[in-house]
């Protein structure tokens, strides 16, 4: 009977031991979308896919993860000023970048060159 007690308090204290804090803070992980991901390949054609369209109101940040395939083009880099976004992008590697879209509702990237090779992220959102 002891035995069955003290499993029962136990059983009791593991399933309050979550507080209404923990749960608030698990539930609002889960339905939160504030970060939106997306692969890029960049290849001989330049960035692709080469829009991002973001939809969700709750989208605050968009990291982009490239993949240069050729070292046959000007995009060796990621570049947006505005942000200070200036990162290299080694052959073979997954770079992700993070780019913020709070203030901006598009968001052109591209190569150093000017951006003779560029995405774009437009924030697209309906109401």
């Amino acid at each position: 009977m002891k035995i069955i007690t003290a499993l029962m308090f136990f059983c009791v204290a593991a399933l309050s031991g979550c507080s209404s804090d923990e749960k608030a803070e698990s539930e609002n992980t889960s339905n939160s979308s504030s970060l939106e991901v997306h692969d890029i390949i960049v290849d001989e054609n330049g960035y692709s896919p080469e829009k991002i369209k973001i939809t969700d109101a709750k989208t605050k940040k968009v990291q982009l993860n490239f993949q240069r395939m050729t070292d046959a083009t000007c995009a060796t880099e990621v570049i947006y000023e505005p942000q200070d976004i200036n990162v290299k992008l080694p052959i073979g590697e997954k770079i992700s970048v993070v780019f913020d879209i709070t203030k901006d509702n598009e968001i052109t990237f591209g190569c150093h060159m000017d951006k003779m090779l560029k995405g774009v992220i437009v924030k697209q959102v309906s109401l």
